[in-house]
């Protein structure tokens, strides 16, 4: 088992930098889904989904500045603090050996324990090069917008490019699903709270003790840009291998797309794609 790891790039540095943080007192993952809803006077009621994401709290309490082990921590805790309010991405598992996910590069039916992803093992070997998943890890399968869905099940093992899960999904998924270890969020947004200027790390008793309070975004698109990178990856003259995908590259959110849909009908919209390449 691995230690919890917050995982960054700072400007400047050629790939992802690693925190280990000792311990996590707190981890709270909430839903939160932006929908209009209408319900009109002996009609049929009418939602107009303008897609969602999930929120990430990180809590680590009790962070020692006087610890040989603990000050190294909190001077990087301290740089990541001015990264997240610039705007930077970052990512976070709350046990650094599961740092480990595929993408689906065929659709899921409801009940499938048979799931097809990506050949090469897991996408995210920029975060893990070891990073893997062992039977009876809990996962979680997550769709983009503007479905949302979020099925969770136990990993049972993986043959090629065949993963099985042990429950059967719960749902059906279009291609380019996320599989990924439960508490494993490789790309999270800062929270606008920390770009308004609430600070990631306070300090209580006059320094003798930090807290550590940091607030994740996830939002399925920047997995469908992943995949759609990762997909023109395998096509391209580039190889194939784990750790492709890293955390320095942008995002460029498309506009939604509203369509003139019968009430009861999720609306259209675009995915978005990468600005540029990985180097």
């Amino acid at each position: 088992m691995g230690n919890p790891a917050i995982y960054w790039q700072p400007r400047g540095a050629t790939s992802l930098q690693r925190i280990d943080l000792p311990w996590v007192t707190d981890l709270d993952p909430q839903p939160i889904r932006v929908a209009q809803d209408v319900s009109p006077i002996g009609g049929t009621p009418h939602r107009t989904d303008l897609g969602g994401y999930t929120e990430i709290m990180i809590e680590c309490k009790g962070l020692d500045p006087n610890s040989a082990t603990h000050a190294p921590i909190i001077r990087r805790l301290l740089s990541l603090q001015s990264h997240v309010q610039a705007g930077g991405v970052f990512g976070f598992a709350h046990d650094h050996a599961l740092a480990a996910g595929f993408f689906t590069t065929s659709p899921i039916n409801h009940g499938d324990t048979a799931i097809t992803v990506q050949a090469g093992g897991s996408v995210f070997g920029s975060w893990s090069s070891s990073g893997d998943l062992s039977s009876g890890d809990e996962v979680r399968i997550a769709d983009g917008n503007p479905d949302l869905r979020a099925h969770h099940d136990t990993f049972t093992s993986r043959s090629g490019v065949t993963v099985t899960v042990g429950d059967g999904s719960d749902f059906s998924f279009s291609a380019g699903a996320l599989v990924v270890a439960r508490d494993f969020y490789p790309v999270l947004f800062g929270s606008g709270e920390h770009s308004y200027g609430r600070p990631i790390l306070t300090q209580n008793n006059r320094r003798l003790e930090y807290r550590l309070n940091l607030i994740g975004l996830e939002y399925p698109a920047a997995y469908r840009a992943l995949y759609t990178v990762a997909e023109q990856v395998s096509t391209q003259d580039q190889p194939t291998t784990r750790g492709q995908i890293t955390l320095d590259q942008s995002v460029e959110f498309n506009p939604i797309d509203i369509q003139d849909d019968p009430p009861g009908v999720v609306s259209a919209y675009s995915l978005p794609s990468w600005s540029r390449w990985i180097q």
